[in-house]
């Protein structure tokens, strides 16, 4: 899959941000730098961020409900246990980041990747997705549950005892990924790509007992 990257090339002339607290509800923001920020359970909602490069900030428990990120490089920021409900992502890339707990019910990602970053209990339930690549990335119980999928890459990441329902994954190539404990239907991982040694994580969709 090719993806548009996000459009930062001229990330040395954007504005050095100090307080991201300084941004407010219904507002765009745009060609900001932000680095080392700390807050915890801030909120904002209605809110638009653009041409951005956010490097070591710490939202945990924040909520942005209904903003929209675009052409954003989130590279070791930790946004743990907040919420991005009925959020859009285009051309975004999460680098080294934590998102453990983090709600994206409803939200929508366009060209987005998803990188050495750790989603544990994440919930993607009625999401989006198109153009989209989570690589090397902790998935272990995360939320896929009725998400409409318009190609969707996953390599070398853990899905151990993620839930998908409702979620196809037909043409989708899990091979390199960690399936132990995955709890799917036969009807949504029918048509997944998978090496032969991990069939023994999924034969229990068939009601069998082997030997």
């Amino acid at each position: 899959m090719r993806l548009e990257k996000p459009k930062t090339k001229d990330s040395k002339n954007f504005r050095k941000l100090e307080d991201f607290s300084e941004a407010s509800s219904g507002e765009i923001l745009r060609r900001i730098d932000l680095e080392n920020f700390k807050t915890d359970s801030f909120a904002i909602a209605d809110f638009e961020l653009e041409c951005a490069h956010l490097f070591r900030d710490d939202f945990t428990n924040a909520s942005f409900e209904n903003c929209n990120f675009t052409d954003i490089v989130f590279s070791h920021c930790n946004f743990s246990n907040s919420i991005f409900s009925f959020c859009g992502f285009q051309r975004c890339s999460f680098r080294d980041c934590k998102l453990v707990g983090c709600n994206f019910t409803d939200a929508s990602f366009l060209n987005t990747e998803i990188s050495n970053t750790t989603l544990r209990y994440a919930n993607f339930t009625t999401s989006n997705f198109k153009n989209c690549i989570f690589e090397n990335s902790d998935l272990k119980n995360v939320y896929f549950q009725e998400i409409k999928n318009k190609s969707i890459e996953m390599h070398e990441s853990d899905l151990r005892e993620a839930q998908f329902l409702k979620a196809p994954l037909k043409g989708i190539d899990l091979s390199s990924c960690r399936l132990e404990g995955i709890s799917i239907n036969t009807q949504d991982i029918k048509g997944a790509i998978i090496e032969a040694f991990q069939a023994q994580d999924l034969i229990h969709l068939l009601g069998v007992t082997v030997k």
